[in-house]
């Protein structure tokens, strides 16, 4: 979590006691996922502290001047969630006028959180506002010009400038001289470079023109190809989606002394700030960074897992009946693998490796349930278990075949004409040791031969 802590002896001025208190009061009815979320409010008679979710990657400023300029892909994925974000403030009415990439952090996953509602503010239906504010390089025409303007229009324009310097890696209005700043905004003239594309020129002029009246709306930014990139996207508004309360979360409460747990999911729907949604929202994001983690170490080691796989599941079974042997292959399933040995008590079966992707299923359901480093154990345990598997099998079977090729010499015709007649599982080699498939139909036909010339 973050904490931001004002010194009350510092606010005096009675429009900063209404800044202040508008900021608190905008945050507690906020829940949307790129615009930062407020844990809880709390008062001493010193100080003033704001709890709010953090957000470790920092500034968007900072990730443009390390980047020096961002690529078109990312910027149009920072941009549609900027917009979805403004969207959602005005329809609950509320303006924003301070945006730009020093308000708009990253977080962990490279999205977007909007935050400094300092001076932000609520307005009717068809109101103009006219309080000039913001930073100088970010506002509006119409708001320089001392004009009562829409509190949309001045965000649009803002979502521009921030559009503009993520493509771009500068602004399009830049003078160390207030005066002559404002007259290039007010003019409105500003140099596109020529290696961006022809889609995102037409976007940023249309949302960067002078005339509120004709500066592109929400919706033809939603719907302009630039943004949409060819696809169809669904915009929601998450003050109309209910939030999904996890049960685990809410039972793990009890042991810190929440037991009403119809108290807690009232709490949480109607969006209250209390020490009971404080501690949800901890638990909650713990264990959702927690998988996060696991995830993210669990997609890094795969292409080692991989490495150490098979790419087919077969059992082998050797079975006495009448005095009359028999071999079957039948594919077994991952999860039915219950004796870790490598050969069965009963039938002396052995069980070959199970195939990738039931292996990725296995390993990824344990960051589940392990720490970090009961789930490197384990992983590294279960790929030590399955290379042994594929040593001993593929010795086993090697052996088999030479005691079998011994009797009966090896007919190249016969073995083509097995390939023929199963065409999903045709031989790849005649290695035993490179190839499971050869063993299988070599193994089969061997005992055929035999057991045919004995009973002759």
């Amino acid at each position: 979590m973050a904490i931001k802590i004002l010194e009350k002896e510092k606010i005096s001025d009675i429009d900063d006691i209404n800044r202040i208190q508008r900021e608190i009061s905008i945050l507690k009815e906020i829940r949307h996922p790129h615009i930062i979320q407020l844990y809880e409010i709390l008062e001493t008679p010193t100080q003033i502290y704001i709890v709010t979710e953090y957000v470790p990657a920092g500034e968007l400023f900072d990730y443009i001047v390390e980047k020096d300029k961002l690529r078109e892909v990312e910027v149009r994925k920072f941009f549609r969630q900027i917009i979805s974000a403004i969207e959602y403030l005005h329809f609950l009415r509320i303006v924003h006028r301070d945006l730009k990439p020093e308000n708009l952090l990253i977080d962990r996953e490279k999205n977007i959180k909007m935050v400094d509602f300092g001076l932000s503010n609520r307005y009717k239906k068809g109101e103009l506002l006219e309080t000039a504010c913001g930073s100088p390089c970010y506002a509006a025409p119409e708001m320089i010009a001392g004009k009562k303007y829409k509190g949309i229009g001045v965000d649009i324009w803002s979502s521009g400038i921030v559009l503009f310097a993520m493509i771009c890696g500068y602004l399009p209005f830049e003078d160390s001289n207030t005066s002559k700043l404002y007259k290039k905004i007010l003019n409105g003239t500003f140099d596109v470079p020529e290696d961006i594309s022809l889609e995102a020129k037409d976007l940023i002029k249309g949302i960067l023109n002078t005339d509120p009246s004709k500066r592109f709306t929400l919706d033809q930014i939603k719907n302009h190809k630039w943004v949409t990139d060819n696809s169809v996207l669904t915009w929601e508004l998450p003050l109309k989606r209910s939030l999904r309360i996890c049960g685990r979360i809410v039972n793990k409460m009890e042991e810190y002394g929440y037991k009403n747990k119809n108290k807690i999911e009232v709490s949480l729907k109607q969006n209250r700030h209390n020490k009971m949604t404080v501690t949800y929202y901890l638990l909650y994001y713990k264990a959702l960074n927690r998988r996060k983690d696991m995830a993210l170490k669990f997609k890094e080691e795969l292409p080692q897992i991989e490495a150490n796989l098979s790419e087919k599941d077969y059992s082998f079974e050797d079975k006495e009946e009448s005095g009359e042997s028999s071999f079957s292959f039948t594919k077994s399933s991952f999860y039915a693998q219950k004796s870790e040995s490598i050969k069965s008590k009963e039938h002396g079966k052995i069980k070959l490796p199970s195939s990738k992707m039931k292996l990725k299923s296995k390993i990824a359901a344990l960051h589940f349930k392990k720490t970090p480093a009961k789930y490197d154990r384990a992983s590294n345990d279960l790929i030590k278990k399955e290379e042994s598997k594929i040593s001993k099998t593929k010795a086993f079977l090697s052996d088999r075949l030479s005691a079998y090729t011994k009797q009966v010499p090896i007919n190249i015709k016969q073995l083509t004409e097995i390939k023929k007649q199963n065409k999903s599982d045709a031989i790849t080699s005649l290695n035993p040791e490179t190839s499971l498939h050869s063993c299988k139909y070599l193994l089969r036909h061997r005992f055929k031969e035999c057991y045919s010339s004995k009973k002759k």
